[in-house]
């Protein structure tokens, strides 16, 4: 299995292995193969989670709605830009039909994708 194959958690902005450092199989529904291999983590990557999101969370509450408007619509953006990639993996994830999760992965990624505008500040 190729390292590309084992996914990490992301936590505190890097992509991280599980602590205990075990893996699960992640198997496709449509055939119940082995695609990729998910990090088994466990309460002390849970502890490291909740930590970094604590430890955010005052610089993103406190920024202006504009802002966090720009950054969820960046994400967005990327979403968009590798839609076919993460349309594949949700595809094999799921089971479903590539073009059935494309279609959900755009609409997911623009809740308000007919107001394109910053809400106003403060």
């Amino acid at each position: 299995m190729s390292a590309e194959k084992y996914i990490k958690n992301y936590i505190n902005g890097a992509l991280v292995p599980a602590v205990a450092g075990d893996y699960l199989e992640n198997l496709t529904p449509s055939t119940g193969e082995v695609y990729s291999y998910l990090p088994d983590s466990g309460p002390a990557d849970v502890d490291q989670a909740v930590k970094a999101a604590q430890e955010a969370f005052p610089g993103w509450s406190n920024a202006e709605p504009r802002t966090r408007f720009r950054l969820m619509m960046r994400i967005a953006d990327i979403i968009e830009q590798n839609l076919e990639v993460y349309a594949k993996a949700e595809a094999l994830d799921s089971g479903y039909p590539k073009s059935a999760v494309q279609f959900s992965l755009f609409c997911d990624s623009r809740p308000a994708i007919w107001v394109r505008k910053p809400p106003h500040g403060r």
